[in-house]
């Protein structure tokens, strides 16, 4: 096996609210088949939910569904004239920014800047996709999802059976560890200072030694081989298949809503490696998963601040220790879905990485990943060589913090790590150390920031910055080298304002939402999220016929909030529709923008052809050519 109208107020409490917790077996044994237990799904009817839902579908769920009756299960609305108010909880604040529209469906907060409609306040708060939001939204307002086709109900019906089976395998190694011969991972936690309710929270397990025991318990409660093969739980063997974790300390690596996904193991003798994972499953993506963060998230989201360990046992003792915004990357250092993850979640991260080579290299790889997002990312080195487990255990939490809160924004370490590696009195050696940082300057979007960095490499390794700027060219690429360098021209790059006139134009104008796909089709779109919202417009006013009514009224912005699954795209556009309450000349806005998105696609396409007749030294087309970009220039003015 491989693995529209108005909305109605809902009074049910919501079914995805009620997370049932089903009881563990007894203390030193395997656990058994009790009352409560689900059987396992490979005995029982599965009635799966689809994977992709209809448009139809989703407008129907939404419909049913009112915000301001979801929100108010959560948090204390007040009335302000035609909104709603409450503190946010996403982050820490103590004046209320958190807005609910009732007439829009839509929210937003002005101090976090999240925002989006039902789907993406649950995606938010529970930690939900946003299939899964529908699905529990749909349950709640009896609106059946029925699957769209047999392949989709099976494939739903596969990860139902393998969170199935690593929930029973986390008991499994639970009831291991509390039996007798669990006694030696037991004795490895007290020397670590792990207490035992902070092991029930992580509720760590013992995988027994044999080859056999996993494999043969679970063959008893139904669960077959290809199932167990698919989780990650066994290993083909020429004898039959075989238990891949044995005789180590097991740490259940959870999603964002507490499902065991995977495996962390470590070895309690001379084996090698000392930690081992579970491979990648149909559940499970190493570089997507963050352990410890179903715990640390909340806080993470009131304080704005995650830090970022590298072990687990790092992990349980600053929880343990009244520091609950601490997680760990699996062994794979932080990768840009990682840095995707964490910009949901927190303003600033702290990297608590060993002082030796292996952590520097960490601490770059943090940056790169982080390059297209704002967020404040420092560096702490613990001292003595201490991890942060044996840290906190001798020095305890205030000495800690300490550390952590002085820690060095990354940039400045990565620069003092390039000055400390080359001789920068000599000409190769500033040359080297340049080219290091703008390795991954260059490939940062927002320019204002670029521009930032650029000016504090030439300083640090007394450069010009005029030659460190022309240097970029080098590791840009011709087209950024015709973008690079001056305000006038940061409209063009990703996140230009004019995209997001535009939109909002069309947004709050039916008939410029009908002429969107002629005068500026979303493959225009330089911004991603721009382009998807775009896409959710043009989708929408399919629906509603075109909206050239004689009123020419807004779209409806639940409606096409609801067609945006990433909740970046609908944080955007919940600024885009909070920042045109009140305008009014939205069909001059239109033109204009559309005039000056179309004069900087002329102004990049003849900079590129500049740029290719310099190359094949055709003196009379570059003549030609740098004319005519003056000209284009001269009309931005």
């Amino acid at each position: 096996m491989t693995p529209g109208g108005a909305p109605r107020i809902l009074r049910r409490r919501p079914v995805f609210l009620l997370r049932g917790c089903v009881p563990a077996g007894g203390a030193g044994r395997v656990p058994r088949l009790t009352p409560g237990f689900p059987r396992p799904v490979a005995q029982r009817a599965r009635k799966s939910p689809l994977a992709r839902i209809p448009d139809d579908k989703i407008d129907a769920v939404r419909e049913a569904t009112d915000l301001v009756e979801l929100v108010s299960r959560y948090l204390p609305l007040k009335r302000s004239g035609g909104t709603y108010k409450a503190c946010c909880p996403f982050h820490r604040e103590k004046t209320p920014s958190f807005v609910v529209w009732p007439e829009t469906q839509t929210w937003k907060c002005f101090g976090c800047g999240r925002g989006g409609g039902v789907f993406q306040f649950l995606m938010e708060r529970d930690g939900l996709t946003f299939p899964e939001a529908v699905r529990a939204l749909a349950r709640e307002a009896g609106i059946e999802l029925a699957p769209r086709g047999p392949g989709e109900a099976a494939e739903e019906g596969r990860r139902a059976a393998l969170y199935e089976v690593m929930e029973w395998a986390a008991r499994f190694y639970e009831a291991a560890l509390r039996s007798p011969a669990g006694r030696p991972a037991v004795e490895y936690l007290k020397r670590r200072g792990i207490e035992g309710v902070t092991a029930k929270r992580f509720r760590l397990g013992f995988a027994p030694d044999g080859w056999r025991n996993l494999r043969e318990a679970a063959g008893r409660r139904g669960f077959d081989a290809d199932l167990l093969l698919a989780a990650g739980l066994v290993r083909p063997g020429t004898s039959g298949s075989y238990d891949w974790f044995r005789g180590r300390l097991m740490f259940p690596i959870r999603d964002v809503r507490g499902r065991v996904i995977a495996f962390g193991a470590r070895t309690l003798g001379d084996d090698e490696p000392k930690y081992l994972n579970s491979p990648d499953t149909a559940l499970f993506k190493k570089g997507r998963t963050l352990y410890g963060l179903h715990l640390a998230r909340e806080e993470v989201r009131r304080g704005g601040r995650l830090g970022l360990v590298e072990g687990y046992t790092d992990v349980l003792l600053a929880h343990q220790s009244g520091i609950p915004w601490f997680v760990a990357a699996l062994g794979t250092g932080l990768t840009r879905e990682h840095a995707e993850l964490i910009r949901r979640y927190a303003k600033r991260v702290d990297l608590v990485y060993d002082a030796d080579e292996a952590g520097a290299r960490a601490a770059e790889r943090a940056f790169d990943a982080f390059l297209q997002h704002e967020v404040d990312i420092r560096v702490a080195r613990l001292p003595g060589g201490l991890d942060p487990c044996a840290f906190l255990g001798k020095e305890g939490k205030e000495a800690f913090l300490s550390v952590i809160d002085k820690g060095e924004q990354v940039f400045e370490f990565l620069l003092a790590r390039a000055a400390a590696e080359h001789d920068l009195d000599t000409v190769a050696g500033q040359i080297a150390a340049v080219d290091r940082m703008l390795s991954s300057v260059a490939r940062i979007s927002n320019v204002v920031r670029r521009d930032l960095l650029l000016r504090r490499i030439a300083e640090e390794f007394r450069v010009s910055e005029a030659a460190v700027r022309d240097r970029l060219k080098v590791f840009s690429g011709p087209r950024e080298a015709v973008e690079v360098g001056t305000a006038p021209e940061a409209g063009f790059r990703v996140g230009g304002t004019e995209e997001r006139l535009v939109l909002q134009a069309a947004l709050f104008r039916s008939s410029l939402a009908a002429r969107l796909r002629e005068a500026w089709p979303p493959d225009r779109f330089r911004h991603p999220h721009h382009r998807a919202i775009a896409e959710a417009i043009l989708s929408r006013i399919g629906s509603e016929g075109g909206g050239d009514g004689e009123e020419d009224a807004p779209l409806d912005p639940g409606g096409v909030m609801a067609r945006l699954a990433d909740p970046a795209s609908a944080e955007i556009l919940s600024g885009i529709l909070a920042d045109g309450r009140g305008k009014t000349d939205f069909e001059r806005q239109f033109e204009d923008c559309v005039a000056r998105l179309d004069l900087r696609r002329r102004i990049a396409e003849a900079g590129a052809a500049l740029a290719r007749a310099r190359a094949a030294g055709d003196a009379g087309e570059i003549r030609r050519l740098e004319r005519e970009l003056f000209r284009l220039k001269s009309k931005m003015r």
